[in-house]
């Protein structure tokens, strides 16, 4: 009898490391699924067209996006700030956009524009921008954010342009209507 109580023992045991060991590749299972099965936006592209010395179209900047998830999003919200680079005061942002992007599709693109005295900014050579990309799946928050920089230090109409995606992660609980990111 004491044999079969310790091998019943055993059995218990082996059975609860079992069903702990389940319980994690479960939990493991389900965030990658949860990852793979998100909506995921980034920018891909940026361009400036200046405008003609007799329009009175300004000077545009356009971001493009996508996005790259199996999921729609809800909620998104595109937040851009630029500063020139070289001047006396490049902590201070010099324009700052807020634009409500909506519902993004998988493998939806669209193009934000942002107008403005680009040909008066060029004036310091280099125009810098950061910003980022905050959209919703249901109540999770996720957020990718990015940089770029417009070099006119060569040609005034054709700016050297460079820029990345810096992150894209779920929010946790920060304000990021408090955020800069210069």
């Amino acid at each position: 009898q004491v044999i079969i109580a310790f091998a019943a023992f055993l059995a218990a045991g082996a059975a609860i490391f079992a069903a702990r060991a389940a319980k994690k590749q479960a939990e493991v299972t389900a965030t990658e699924v949860e990852n793979r099965n998100r909506p995921w936006i980034g920018l891909t592209g940026l361009e400036h067209s200046v405008s003609s010395p007799e329009g009175t179209n300004p000077d545009r900047i356009q971001l493009s996006y996508m996005n790259h998830g199996s999921l729609p999003c809800d909620r998104a919200h595109l937040m851009v700030e630029m500063w020139l680079e070289e001047a006396a005061f490049a902590d201070e942002p010099i324009h700052t956009e807020n634009l409500p992007l909506g519902t993004i599709f998988p493998n939806e693109t669209s193009i934000q524009s942002i107008q403005g005295p680009v040909s008066i900014w060029t004036l310091a050579f280099r125009v810098g921008l950061s910003g980022r990309i905050t959209y919703f799946l249901g109540s999770r928050e996720y957020v990718t954010r990015f940089t770029g920089e417009l070099d006119f230090s060569r040609d005034r109409n054709q700016p050297t342009i460079s820029w990345q995606n810096t992150e894209a992660v779920f929010s946790f609980t920060q304000d990021l209507r408090q955020e800069h990111y210069h």
